[in-house]
């Protein structure tokens, strides 16, 4: 099951901040997959390609938390008309590369660009000092 699936399946419940939705994520992953929670920093990477894809959006901003209020958060939902777009379903690095045009490899970057593209690889580290 990808992490967009997963996130989409929370979002149905109704909007939720970040936190909540990495809470029941976290719980659903270790429920279903006994696999390691996931940090909030690798899952807020996730919601950020969504939202740039288009595939969540901001329903309120600012709002006070109920046990801080003090504390503003963001609530984010589904946005209406996406919700059965096929980007759900795809591996969010290959959605990636489908965006900026870039297509994963084993080579690797330099051998990429001298054997499939015909060019010169980038020089390796720095450049070097020009006297004068």
């Amino acid at each position: 099951m990808h992490v967009g699936f997963t996130i989409k399946l929370i979002l149905e419940r109704g909007p939720m901040s970040p936190y909540e939705m990495w809470r029941a994520y976290n719980r659903n992953i270790a429920a279903l997959f006994k696999r390691p929670p996931v940090s909030f920093k690798t899952f807020y990477n996730y919601l950020v390609h969504y939202k740039r894809l288009g595939l969540i959006r901001e329903v309120a901003r600012n709002v006070p938390s109920e046990k801080r209020p003090h504390l503003k958060r963001t609530i984010y939902g589904l946005t209406p008309g996406r919700e059965d777009d096929p980007l759900w379903s795809q591996n969010i690095q290959r959605v990636r590369a489908m965006r900026e045009g870039w297509k994963p490899t084993w080579l690797g970057s330099r051998r990429y660009r001298r054997r499939v593209l015909g060019m010169p690889p980038l020089p390796k580290g720095r450049p070097r000092k020009t006297s004068g």
